[in-house]
């Protein structure tokens, strides 16, 4: 899949599980981040038509295949929800399935783009 997908990055919490990798790619473990202080370089822009994310399912064929996720779509989901749901920053969201599963998506955005509190833990 990272091949597939031709990914830059790994992102990931369990580098010393990402012996399959490699070299070939740079990775980045965010337990070696410190997100205390801030911010300090300038975001890239992003256009709502730019590939925000690729999930990858097996199909009908057992090989994986990755279906293009575009930004506009995540935003127009989340909306729907927003405009669903009506959560404020005293709302919970349970996150319910794994950060692998695309639908963890919109559980942890959801939450984000609100103010909203996300648990795991319930």
């Amino acid at each position: 899949m990272a091949e597939h997908s031709q990914a830059k990055l790994v992102i990931t919490d369990h580098l010393n599980s990402m012996d399959w990798l490699g070299n070939e790619l740079p990775t980045l473990d965010v337990n070696d981040i410190d997100f205390s202080s801030g911010m300090t370089s300038d975001l890239p822009q992003v256009d709502e038509q730019d590939l925000c994310y690729i999930m990858y399912t097996s199909g009908s064929t057992g090989t994986p295949k990755g279906v293009m996720i575009a930004h506009h779509t995540v935003i127009n989901y989340l909306s729907w929800m927003q405009e669903a749901f009506q959560l404020t920053t005293n709302s919970r969201v349970l996150n319910q399935t794994t950060f692998s599963f695309d639908i963890s998506v919109w559980e942890m955005f959801l939450a984000l783009d609100n103010g909203s509190q996300l648990r795991t833990d319930c």
